[in-house]
């Protein structure tokens, strides 16, 4: 191994385990000691067997890095930021008080490589294949970041694609699409002559989703008081697939799951439920936390926006349909039947609003897009918080 002289030199040190030591166990051990954000636990607990060989625990970085829009910002101590900073490796990129403009594709992969060979590490008794690197993880739209990959595919390229798969019975292709603008555009693609379909997907209702969680309790033979299984969803905001896997961890106490012993062994992580973040901004709430933690998950400034601009399109037409017609129709004004409580709550909200507050609103939500696109905006990410903060100012 080579080292330059701005070189930042890491010495990692092995330290064997005992093997009946749980990965949980020593986890919770080591947060008497480090902060949530210092310390962070890859588990393989549950799951198909093969995927189950391995539990990684990284805690007390010496240097982080994350991705917002086209910043890349730093931190960590003071004198491996300085180091990162002046190095000669990233001489080519923009570097403004620890953050780096990443202009063009594949910017981020230069940038990250660039980061990664700072670090110079020599191991000593490591037996691990992993002792010291880069602990983290990347969001949906990370992919526009490595490939150039249209944000809309044209509706011949998705026909396309079903017939090479009815073409071997062994292919699959599953499109996912979080938006009714891109779902209503490919969705004439899907249908029995094609062999494909398409499916909408709602949240289930609060109490839908405790009956769902007792059910799977029921199956798990877990003792579980009703309290426990609504704080745990509530505190996983309504996503079941991370309750039910913090519930196979709890079922192998033998004991009946209270509140406390929920607190004790989870943790929040769920996403923003993107429904209610829209009802709420639309309705004058506050959604500076949710709009902070939707950003943070990766999701592209433009596409929120595009996606409220859509919303807000959706509760107009509700409302004209209402005032020209009579009672709203969804299967005219949406093209498919919502569920009765996702109906009445957009229903609601849309009569609330008069025509000329939602002439006010597009305007406003187009001149931040024209912003955006014609503006050099240093940071979108805080540009876009500013105003929507405005937003349910102005509009409630």
């Amino acid at each position: 191994m080579r080292a330059l002289l701005n070189d930042i030199l890491v010495h990692s040190v092995g330290r064997n385990f005992d093997n009946t030591k749980d990965a949980l166990v020593i986890f919770e051990h080591l947060r008497n000691f480090y902060s949530d954000d210092s310390l962070f636990l890859l588990e393989s607990l549950s799951g198909p067997e093969k995927d189950c060989t391995k539990s990684l625990i990284a805690f007390d970085p010496l240097f982080s890095v994350s991705v917002n829009g086209n910043v890349l910002t730093f931190s960590g101590i003071d004198s491996v930021c300085e180091k990162v900073k002046n190095h000669p490796a990233l001489s080519v990129f923009d570097i403004k008080d620890c953050k780096i403009q990443l202009e063009g594709n594949g910017a981020l992969t230069r940038c990250l490589r660039a980061i990664e060979s700072i670090f110079k590490v020599t191991n000593e008794n490591i037996k691990s294949e992993i002792s010291f690197g880069f602990f983290g993880y990347y969001g949906y739209d990370a992919c526009f970041y490595f490939e150039e990959i249209d944000k809309k595919i044209p509706k011949k390229e998705v026909d396309s694609l079903i017939e090479a798969c009815n073409l071997n019975p062994d292919s699959t292709v599953i499109f996912a699409c979080l938006g009714d603008g891109d779902f209503k555009t490919m969705e004439a693609s899907f249908s029995l002559k094609t062999n494909s379909a398409a499916v909408r997907f709602f949240l289930p209702t609060d109490i839908e989703a405790i009956k769902f969680l007792e059910f799977e309790a029921k199956m798990l033979n877990m003792r579980v008081e009703p309290s426990a299984l609504n704080h745990l969803y509530f505190m996983h905001k309504n996503d079941l697939a991370l309750c039910v896997n913090d519930m196979k961890k709890l079922s192998i106490f033998d004991e009946t799951i209270t509140t406390h012993i929920v607190d004790t062994h989870c943790f929040g992580i769920g996403a923003v439920n993107f429904e209610d973040f829209l009802h709420d901004l639309l309705s004058g709430k506050d959604i500076s936390s949710d709009l902070s933690l939707l950003l943070e998950e990766g999701m592209n400034e433009i596409f929120l926006l595009n996606q409220v601009t859509s919303f807000v399109q959706q509760l107009f037409m509700i409302s004209s349909y209402a005032r020209t017609i009579g009672q709203p129709n969804p299967k005219e004004i949406l093209g498919f039947i919502p569920p009765k409580n996702v109906w009445e709550k957009k229903s609601k909200l849309a009569i609330n609003k008069k025509p000329e507050v939602f002439q006010e609103i597009l305007e406003y939500l187009l001149n931040i897009e024209l912003e955006f696109k014609s503006s050099k905006i240093d940071d979108q990410s805080l540009y876009l918080q500013a105003s929507l903060r405005k937003f349910t100012v102005l509009f409630r």
